[in-house]
């Protein structure tokens, strides 16, 4: 899968930031999904693809709600 990864180029024309920014998206995805619940805001709501330059969706609207996030306790001593 990492042979068709070509969004960055391929050979000595590599983006430079590309592991920079495959940092980021593999740090901020599961950072996201573990802070918030996302929904569509309408569910019944079409949405269509763009196809420019890049592919871009129309008529996706979410909603993030702040999930509890639960902490390990600290008090207890391992026995």
């Amino acid at each position: 899968m990492n042979g068709t990864m070509f969004q960055f180029g391929m050979g000595p024309r590599t983006c430079i930031g590309k592991n920079i920014s495959l940092l980021e998206i593999y740090k901020l995805v599961p950072s996201m999904l573990r802070r918030f619940e996302i929904e569509f805001k309408d569910p019944n709501q079409e949405w269509k693809l763009v196809n420019a330059w890049f592919v871009k969706q129309n008529n996706f609207t979410t909603t993030f709600k702040l999930r509890d996030i639960v902490k390990p306790e600290t008090d207890k001593i391992a026995a």
